[in-house]
């Protein structure tokens, strides 16, 4: 039986699957091996279901003490960081709720014709009427959208604001009734509201400020701050996002959105370092 190739090709990125390094446009892309490995499972099996249970046993082991969960989740939020891809609207990885994932088959491209024979002009010219639809309809719907905005964070720290706020758009997409725009892919979108924040860190404790902002007269609608021990940094990214998610709905949709629940976590009264 042939042996796998070494380099995954898909779109425009390159990943090798003995150095777990991922490229793009020949251009090399921030990846760490843990969700490195996971995507090289995914692509291996692409347009398949790779359960959860799958990448846990092969990834991780049967026998693994760590909270997999968490871990697992947080290497797909990485992926989809590094790939530019959502949740909400996946190009190459998809979620099968409960299940597992799914890389698309193909690797994001579009499908191509037999022969490679391009379509006929009829169609083309009905794409391009679609296309120019749905940039009028995108256009209006942004008017009245939630932008969130790249966190402000210390270098060493970039990484981990990223994965948190991929984590908030995630969730806030699939909960929220108002179209939500991730700023770090659309930075020139124009959006109702807009969500920004800044994570700051010492020895001791890390705190992340986050505020929600109208965009007509540039008013602060809600503030809050999020604190914690550096220990407590991965597996606080996804009780934030749940928690900013909460909140974030009910400042805009009001009631119907529900209360938000009563927070676990109070910061600490010490001050930063």
């Amino acid at each position: 039986m042939p042996s796998p190739p070494r380099i995954l090709r898909f779109s425009n990125f390159e990943l090798d699957r003995h150095t777990l390094e991922l490229r793009r446009d020949g251009a090399p892309v921030k990846l760490q091996q843990q969700p490195a490995r996971v995507l090289v499972m995914l692509i291996d099996r692409a347009g398949e279901l790779v359960t959860r249970e799958e990448l846990q046993r092969e990834l991780w082991g049967e026998e693994t003490f760590v909270d997999f969960d968490r871990g697992l989740n947080y290497c797909v939020s990485q992926i989809r960081t590094a790939l530019g891809d959502s949740a909400e609207a996946p190009r190459f990885l998809e979620t099968l709720r409960g299940r597992g994932y799914r890389f698309a088959k193909g690797g994001g491209h579009p499908a191509r014709r037999a022969g490679g024979t391009p379509a006929p002009l009829g169609i083309a010219a009905a794409i391009v009427i679609i296309m120019a639809a749905l940039a009028v309809i995108y256009a209006s719907r942004a008017q009245t959208a939630i932008g969130i905005a790249p966190l402000t964070a210390p270098v060493a720290e970039q990484q981990w604001a990223g994965a948190l706020r991929t984590q908030l758009v995630s969730r806030l997409a699939n909960a929220s009734r108002t179209p939500v725009i991730d700023l770090a892919q659309s930075p020139r979108s124009k959006t109702r509201w807009r969500v920004e924040g800044r994570v700051d860190r010492s020895a001791e404790q890390y705190r992340v400020t986050m505020l929600l902002r109208d965009t007509r007269d540039g008013s602060v609608r809600w503030s809050d701050i999020f604190a914690g021990t550096p220990g407590d940094w991965i597996d606080a990214q996804s009780e934030m996002a749940d928690r900013m998610t909460e909140i974030i709905r009910y400042r805009i949709e009001g009631p119907s959105a529900g209360l938000p629940m009563r927070r676990r976590r109070l910061p600490s009264s010490r001050a930063m370092m």
